[in-house]
């Protein structure tokens, strides 16, 4: 694995989180398998679904082409983006099919700051979170655990971490856009 900066594998972390999201809303199963016809080679199909990439969860088509995602655009009868999506959504695309997104969890190998992670399974990284949310309630109690959130798949993490004995959580959404519309 070649040499990994802090910066770099926060802006592909930050971007996995948001090609995920997006990714994980389109639908994979093909029309043809809802009862529809296979689109056939060379045909699109436009599924409508919603933007993950920030708060709002403005609608969107997702137009799919040969089974791979190739465009995404606004969908028109979104009553709050009215078939417009910001640069975050068109870009979904480009996010989704990123050639630096993180593909599977890695777990820090070195010292913070030094760049070392390993590539794990899921289940690896789920025990390894176990295991270490266990150790530290048992040092300084559930309550020192905390969430940073993002994206509507988080709200399982929120259950989770209530259940825990915390409800320490905090979202980027606020400092990157609601909180300057509210304040404004």
């Amino acid at each position: 694995m070649e040499q990994l900066s802090r910066r770099r594998f926060l802006k592909i972390s930050a971007a996995t989180v948001g090609a995920g999201a997006v990714g994980s809303q389109i639908p994979v199963v093909p029309s043809f398998a809802m009862g529809g016809k296979p689109a056939g080679p060379g045909k699109v199909e436009t599924i409508p679904t919603y933007c993950e990439m920030c708060f709002w969860k403005c609608g969107g088509i997702a137009h799919v082409r040969d089974g791979k995602l190739w465009k995404f655009t606004g969908n028109p009868l979104d009553p709050m983006s009215k078939g417009r999506l910001c640069p975050r959504g068109t870009g979904a695309v480009g996010t989704h099919y990123d050639p630096d997104r993180l593909s599977k969890p890695l777990i820090r190998t070195g010292e913070r700051g030094k760049e070392e992670f390993k590539a794990v399974t899921w289940d690896e990284a789920l025990n390894y979170m176990a295991d270490r949310m266990k150790k530290i309630a048992a040092e300084h109690g559930p309550e020192s655990i905390a969430l940073w959130k993002h994206g509507s798949g988080v709200r399982f993490f929120e259950h989770v971490l209530r259940a825990w004995g915390s409800v320490n959580k905090a979202a980027p959404s606020f400092a990157q856009c609601r909180g300057p519309r509210d304040v404004g």
